[in-house]
């Protein structure tokens, strides 16, 4: 997924939400956004980033970029997320 993707699919969405990662169904939290030139890494840490933080940085950032996740060094693009209540799951 794409920076510019993400941005038009959650524009809409309430700011609160939490951002996880869903990896075989376990739920790990997106605590960090690193910009690069050509790649946003959201990484894995301790306390989930909201939406509006999330999309807050990515405004800086180049539509096409791709959107990815840091899980403890394994990067891995993120395909799709799915709303689950108060929280935004990423795969």
């Amino acid at each position: 997924m794409r920076v510019g993707d993400f941005q038009s699919c959650t524009f809409n969405l309430e700011n609160d939400l939490k951002l996880y990662l869903e990896d075989n169904g376990q739920l790990f939290a997106l605590s960090f956004l690193h910009r690069f030139e050509s790649q946003v890494n959201l990484v894995v840490g301790e306390e989930p980033l909201n939406l509006a933080d999330t999309l807050y940085g990515l405004k800086f950032c180049q539509p096409d970029a791709d959107l990815t996740i840091d899980n403890v060094g394994q990067i891995q693009p993120v395909f799709g997320f799915r709303r689950v209540q108060d929280q935004l799951y990423l795969r």
